[in-house]
């Protein structure tokens, strides 16, 4: 074992294995595959890259260095008299004259030469947010503004992803804080320059962004609110529906047709619940969503009050009681309703938008960390 001629080194998920001779490559693949067979585990063939001293690896790094060094030179600080007689100068950021069409021109040339569009743009536009990231709190002209918040959705649209929303969300953010009003107008004219290519994504990758949208009141024409929402799967799926009201309910009061169309969507839903295995049924979750939304017709939560309390064995009015006989599934099941029947809970905030979840609160991502990309707060989340 001392002299063996490979070696196999694990990150994360991925296994790395190092071998002199060919022979020895496929010996070693059958052997793991071999072993992985016995827990009904298998190699995923798609997957295995092979590679030899030969191979390039991660020669996209040296391209995006030069592109890096470049865009870092078109920043300069300097300092400024303040007006405050108490402080003697203030910090500040001027941005050179960016050339933003060579700039992207000589970015979209290095994912071609590389092939690694993903990886080159999430490694710029990270670059790019942590650098506002770090300098949230010096004041910066509109004008120097507007070039790196271009640059920025342009990198965000080369992968639009739930992971580059969250990024760009952030960088939206820190910016409509240095300079409010000019910069939402912007950020406008961005969206509906991409709207093709951020909108036209699976909808969980961008979903989010229509949060930020409806909290910030960014403006948008006609035909990018029906392309957005022509494009969000909403008669199939409860959460998207509760986004895309949340937007309308940002904009006032939701017009009646709609509240119709909404009640009419749910009642048919929610016929096809099988009402004794709730909780196996997909279709609960319009229950679980929709059970709060404030303008729900009252007949149609009539029929969602009955039926929710005979999956629990309860008739009328009676209250919810906890019995010492109960079993733990009937218990966890008494949980759940009540939870779902108490006026006071509720599965989605119905005023994310009015009142500015964005800003105030913290909450889980997909990916398991707590975060909220639109809270100004001093911690670092451009990785």
């Amino acid at each position: 074992m001392l002299n063996k001629d490979y070696k196999i080194h694990r990150l994360v998920d991925d296994f790395y294995i190092y071998t002199q001779k060919k022979d020895d490559e496929e010996i070693i693949l059958e052997v793991i595959s071999s072993r992985l067979n016995k827990f009904q585990l298998f190699l995923n063939q798609g997957k295995i890259q092979r590679l030899n001293s030969e191979t390039p690896i991660n020669s996209w790094v040296f391209k995006v260095e030069g592109i890096i060094k470049k865009l870092m030179q078109q920043f300069e600080f300097y300092q400024e008299k303040s007006k405050d007689e108490n402080n003697d100068e203030d910090d500040k950021l001027k941005v050179k004259q960016i050339n933003l069409n060579k700039l992207q021109q000589e970015i979209l040339l290095i994912i071609q030469e590389t092939n690694e569009k993903v990886l080159v743009s999430s490694y710029i536009f990270s670059t790019l947010l942590k650098f506002i990231e770090m300098n949230k709190n010096i004041k910066i002209d509109s004008k120097y503004l507007e070039p790196i918040l271009n640059l920025a959705t342009f990198l965000y649209v080369q992968n639009v992803s739930y992971d580059s929303t969250q990024k760009i969300i952030r960088l939206y953010t820190l910016i409509i804080n240095i300079q409010p009003e000019y910069m939402k107008e912007n950020i406008s004219w961005n969206i509906e320059r991409y709207r093709e290519a951020i909108f036209g994504n699976f909808t969980n990758d961008w979903i989010d962004i229509l949060l930020f949208i409806s909290t910030y009141n960014i403006q948008l024409n006609t035909s990018t609110h029906e392309y957005i929402f022509n494009n969000l799967d909403f008669r199939d799926n409860p959460v998207n529906l509760a986004v895309k009201l949340i937007n309308l309910s940002s904009k006032g009061k939701l017009p009646k047709n709609e509240v119709e169309k909404i009640d009419k969507i749910i009642k048919e839903k929610i016929s096809l619940i099988n009402w004794q295995c709730f909780f196996e049924d997909p279709n609960s979750w319009w229950v679980l969503i929709f059970y709060s939304f404030p303008h729900l017709k009252k007949d149609t939560k009539d029929i969602l009050n009955i039926k929710l309390k005979s999956i629990i064995g309860i008739e009328g009015d009676e209250d919810i009681s906890y019995e010492d006989n109960d079993s733990a599934i009937l218990l966890a099941n008494k949980f759940i309703i009540k939870f779902i029947l108490d006026k006071n809970a509720h599965f989605i905030e119905w005023d994310f938008a009015t009142d500015k979840y964005l800003e105030k609160y913290f909450f889980y991502t997909k990916n398991r960390m707590l975060f909220n990309p639109g809270n100004i707060v001093d911690f670092d989340i451009s990785r």
